[in-house]
């Protein structure tokens, strides 16, 4: 039996909070200075058939600025449960910087897994956003970021401050 106890081991934060809205959305930006891995959960309540694009971006700080934002130039793992109102199954995509959804009104689960290692630290970008776009006003969407802490600890440290 697993002895991992969800508060201890990950740091668990709201990046979009349920929204519906045809325009582009931005995540809350998480620093991984003390993680593992990052692994973002994208779930799209789908009440119009219209496809979304997740962008991952990787930047400099947590304010969100777009002025030190950049895109991923390696590849990321992706999974998606295209349908999870039938279907509990995430199937793994091919890897990538950026997935689109297929214009279905279906409900959809997308995982997105970065690893620290993927970051340009050496420049400073040590933080993580998802950008969402194309989507329906009659969509909702939402975030939740899970971080792989280094150490199991009763309080891991804050991700949204530098």
């Amino acid at each position: 039996m697993s002895r991992i106890c969800i508060p201890e081991h990950f740091k668990v934060v709201e990046g979009i909070s349920n929204l519906t809205d045809g325009s582009a959305r931005t995540s809350d930006a998480v620093c991984l200075k003390n993680c593992r891995r990052a692994t973002a959960i994208c779930t799209i309540l789908g009440g119009a058939a219209a496809a979304m694009d997740i962008n991952p971006y990787q930047q400099t700080d947590v304010d969100n600025s777009l002025s030190d934002e950049k895109a991923f130039t390696n590849s990321l793992r992706w999974w998606m449960n295209a349908a999870t109102t039938t279907s509990d199954t995430l199937t793994a995509q091919t890897a990538a910087t950026t997935m689109d959804t297929a214009a279905t009104a279906a409900n959809k689960m997308v995982i997105i897994q970065i690893d620290p290692v993927q970051l340009d630290v050496a420049n400073g970008f040590d933080c993580v956003k998802i950008k969402t776009e194309g989507d329906s006003a009659s969509n909702l969407i939402s975030v939740v970021w899970l971080l792989e802490t280094d150490y199991a600890q009763g309080t891991p440290p804050a991700a949204i401050t530098d």
